[in-house]
């Protein structure tokens, strides 16, 4: 995976999310989201919460991101995600390094996901 895609997560609430540096040494799934208004997204998010403890059990970190501002993100989750999830990540940067697609207007990345192995390696996208 390359470094740049480190720069990406301002972890909500406060505190970076250093991509793949905080993931090493265990399997990880990284969850680029739309934003708040997108529904899919919204379930997508609570079944990966739902699925936390299996995850955990079996040894698999994962963070979600998104291009929305910090306030916006902390009502998306509220009391509801366990996992870390970034805010205001910057679209274009995290598009070139990975080949997410996006809108231009509004500017926002589409619904992906990365399966990244111990070493921070990309193993597959959903």
């Amino acid at each position: 995976m390359n470094a740049a895609f480190v720069e990406c997560g301002r972890r909500a609430g406060g505190g970076v999310i250093n991509i793949p540096q905080s993931l090493r040494g265990s399997y990880s799934v990284v969850l680029i989201y739309r934003g708040a208004w997108c529904s899919y997204c919204q379930a997508q998010l609570a079944g990966f919460q739902r699925a936390s403890g299996k995850l955990a059990e079996a040894g698999v970190k994962v963070v979600a991101l998104c291009v929305d501002d910090e306030a916006t993100t902390i009502g998306t989750i509220g009391c509801k995600l366990s996992f870390p999830v970034g805010h205001s990540a910057d679209a274009e940067k995290i598009a070139s390094i990975t080949g997410a697609y996006t809108d231009e207007s509004p500017r926002y990345l589409h619904t992906t996901g990365f399966l990244l192995d111990p070493d921070g390696k990309i193993l597959n996208t959903v």
